[in-house]
């Protein structure tokens, strides 16, 4: 037997009601049969995933790892069918936005500017820790676009390949204690880190003919205080 999603579902129902009697009736399903299942599912993991006794049942180690899991595909299953349920439906002149971010703050600003211009649009996220991974997806036409944070005068990945549009620069700020000798001492160079936008030439873009999605306003960098804490 292969795992499958519904699978997880059950795991995280017997986790969410603290009980197989009590998952059972949520789903919808005779205990006995829910806890054949779920020892049918163990057994394809390896290893037992709750711990029950007459408390209910716990997560056992292994049945945490299945959880963390669950619980991030199962919402990126739902999505996927309601927007190709959204595509499949379009009369297929929808406009798409595929967006590619390492960690910043900017990305969900940009996702709810989309929503607000273009309600119809759909728009789907993808986020790496590697500039150069998002980079080559944008080049292999995976992505529409990419955001990324360069520092100082550092070039973004494929500079030559890909056009690439500062649209916010943040300041780098260092947090210290009070008791800590920076305060008395001279400050030390402040560096930006300027946040980037690219997207793919028309030759290599996915979508060549789609706008640039509506970048956030660029916000002040803050002055560093005079004893920073």
């Amino acid at each position: 037997m292969d795992l499958e999603l519904r699978h997880l579902k059950i795991v995280r129902a017997v986790a969410e009601a603290g009980s197989v009697s009590k998952a059972a009736t949520m789903l919808g399903l005779a205990q006995p049969a829910l806890t054949a299942q779920l020892k049918r599912i163990e057994r394809v993991l390896g290893g037992a995933l709750f711990d029950r006794d007459h408390t209910g049942a716990h997560p056992t180690a292994l049945g945490e790892l299945v959880l963390t899991r669950a619980r991030v595909l199962l919402p990126a299953a739902r999505q996927l069918q309601e927007e190709a349920a959204r595509f499949a439906n379009s009369p297929g002149t929808e406009q798409r936005f595929r967006l590619g971010a390492t960690n910043s703050p900017i990305l969900g600003g940009l996702v709810d500017r989309l929503a607000a211009a273009d309600p119809p649009a759909a728009v789907s996220t993808y986020t790496s820790w590697s500039a150069e991974e998002l980079a080559g997806m944008v080049l292999r036409g995976r992505l529409d676009y990419a955001l990324v944070g360069v520092c100082g005068e550092s070039r973004p990945p494929a500079a030559d390949s890909l056009i690439w549009r500062t649209v916010a620069v943040d300041a780098v700020c260092v947090l210290v204690s009070d008791d800590h000798p920076w305060p008395a001492s001279p400050r030390p160079a402040w560096n930006d880190s300027a946040t980037r936008t690219g997207r793919s030439p028309p030759a290599t873009a996915a979508s060549p003919t789609a706008s640039p999605p509506p970048a956030p306003e660029p916000a002040s960098p803050p002055a560093p205080s005079t004893k920073p804490t």
